[in-house]
């Protein structure tokens, strides 16, 4: 997992200052997941940005990124983004609409948070089912 502590201008955000820490880029879908100043975000953005987003749920963020709130601690980022890939794979690929992705999505989440042991597979197949 490569992990890069710099300050960007993103693409989706034209303010300069806005902070954006790579957590890892899966080369063969190009997936980008981000850790993110969430506080900026709902003060500029989307107030209803929580834990994490994808560009098919907030269409501010560039394709084919994943944002997860700085704010997370390391415990919950795994989760979180097995649920933020998953709904961006079923409203992308399967062109689910957004509260019915974010349903199986947060099932999906619960399962990996109550078999812990299951969730680096699970996020290991939830990257490589991802296309851009």
């Amino acid at each position: 997992m490569k992990k890069d502590a710099e300050i960007f201008d993103s693409p989706g955000i034209g303010e300069v200052g806005f902070r954006k820490r790579l957590l890892f880029h899966d080369r063969p879908s190009n997936i980008l997941v981000w850790l993110v100043d969430g506080e900026y975000v709902r003060e500029h953005y989307d107030l209803e940005y929580v834990a994490g987003g994808h560009h098919y749920r907030y269409p501010f963020i560039p394709e084919p990124e994943v944002w997860l709130d700085e704010t997370l601690n390391n415990r919950e980022i795994p989760p979180t983004l097995l649920h933020e890939l998953h709904e961006r794979k079923r409203m992308k690929i399967d062109g689910w609409d957004y509260d019915t992705a974010h349903a199986e999505a947060s099932r999906i989440e619960a399962e990996g948070r109550s078999v812990r042991q299951n969730l680096k597979q699970m996020l290991a197949e939830e990257i490589k089912e991802q296309t851009v």
